[in-house]
This record gives C-alpha cells, structure tokens and sequence, in this order.
C-alpha cells in the first residue's frame, strides 16, 4: 500500500480520474490518504480522515513511507484556525497560503498562526466564520463551501469529526423528535421523499446557519428552511440529530 499527504492549500478531490470530471472534495493541508489505485496521471486514493474515495492529480500528490504514515497518523494534529493562514518549509523558506481547517502534522512546514481549541461551545463561533463563504460542490474551505462539508469543516475545528456527506452524517448521533424538542447545535437534515440533500444547524430555535447560495443564516419552521429574500420555503425538514 502507498500513502500520500497533502502539502497543496486544497486538494480537488474527482468522482473520475479527469480533468472535466466533478469535484466531489476537496483534501486540505495536511490531510492524509491512502493510494488505491493508479494510472499515468491520476491516483484514486482514500482520506484518512473520513474514508471519503476519489482521484486527484498525479501532480498533486506527495508520497510519504509506510513507517512515515502510520507516525503521522498517531500523532494527534492541531487545527489552523486562521481563515487563511500561512506555513512555511523548513528546507527552502518558500511559503504556502493554507485555509482554516487545515491540518498541523507535517514538521517540514513551520505554522506560527492561531489554532483551534476544540470544545463542543466553539462550533457556533467557528461556524460563523464563514458566513458568505460561497457555495461550491464538493468544497470545504471559506473560497467554496457545499452544505455538509461546512458542517463536516465546523466540527473538525470544534474536535469533533463527521463524516463528509449529508446523508452519512444523518446517520450520526442521536434522533431528535421534532423542532420543538431540538437545541442549539442540534444538525437539521432536508430533502424530498427518502433522501437527505441538505444539512444545516440549529442556532436558535427559528434560526438555522447552512450553506445554500452562500453560507447563510436562515429561519427554521416545522416545515423547513424559510429564506426570507426569497420569500418561500426552500427545504423541507426531513429529521434533526443531536451530536
């Protein structure tokens, strides 16, 4: 087995090994993976952090030891806290722009920025940096954003890790039996007929922060998600998990 570890601010992480292929991720700084499967170009290969599958550029890939991955891989990582943060290499001084959530593991880049303090009462805080992020399939950094990589992303830098997609993540945690009976923090889950589309979560109980357009701030009913500018109901409320 091969491994890899990202040394790029962002990673595009592709469904098909092509360029004209869709971004389903993106792998921050950091991120570890593993190789496999390989062609002249592309390498499919697994995110260590939540199993998550797909090809990225040959280009792209920074191959590590066996031995070197499983140390990274115990070592517990501090998180970038810093909506763009800086790290430099130790070899030859060059520096690379890096967004929040990136991972602190890699001793040949030096990070002097600030980093997360995981605690369940930061997530609301860190949630709201990133308002306005645009939405962007498969995105998870303030320059693009989908719905549940913002709530994978503001959770990782609460320490608490959620799978990548909305759908995995309806599956965590404890159901929760309606709006009435939801708390702040609480995740929202959307969509029509049996499958979930959209994720978002409580702030308050009329309040609910999502990545929909941009990552926003919207009023919740019973019913769904009710944008305001819109003037109508845009999600339909499916179930809400407690993490």
């Amino acid at each position: 087995m091969k491994y890899g570890i990202v040394t790029l601010a962002a990673v595009t992480h592709r469904a098909e090994a092509s360029h004209k292929s869709e971004q389903i991720n993106q792998l921050l700084f950091g991120d570890l993976y593993s190789v496999l499967e390989e062609s002249p170009d592309w390498i499919r290969v697994k995110a260590e952090y939540d199993g998550y599958e797909g090809w990225i550029h040959r280009k792209h890939h920074s191959a590590v030891s066996p031995a070197e991955f499983k140390k990274l891989k115990s070592t517990k990582a501090d998180v970038t806290l810093e909506l763009l943060g800086i790290v430099t290499n130790r070899t030859d001084n060059t520096v690379t722009a890096i967004p929040i959530g990136s991972s602190l593991r890699n001793k040949a880049f030096i990070y002097k920025g600030k980093k997360a303090k995981p605690s369940h009462s930061t997530i609301f805080r860190y949630a709201h940096l990133y308002l306005n992020a645009p939405y962007l399939w498969g995105g998870k950094t303030p320059f693009g954003i989908d719905c549940s990589g913002f709530m994978q992303m503001t959770h990782k830098l609460a320490g608490i890790k959620l799978p990548r997609d909305s759908w995995q993540q309806a599956l965590v945690g404890k159901a929760v039996k309606n709006l009435k009976s939801a708390k702040k923090g609480d995740l929202c889950f959307f969509g029509d007929g049996e499958k979930v589309t959209h994720v978002g979560m409580l702030l308050t109980p009329r309040a609910i922060i999502h990545a929909s357009g941009k990552v926003r701030v919207d009023m919740i009913t019973a019913e769904g998600i009710f944008n305001a500018e819109l003037n109508q109901l845009t999600h339909k409320l499916k179930s809400i998990r407690r993490i």
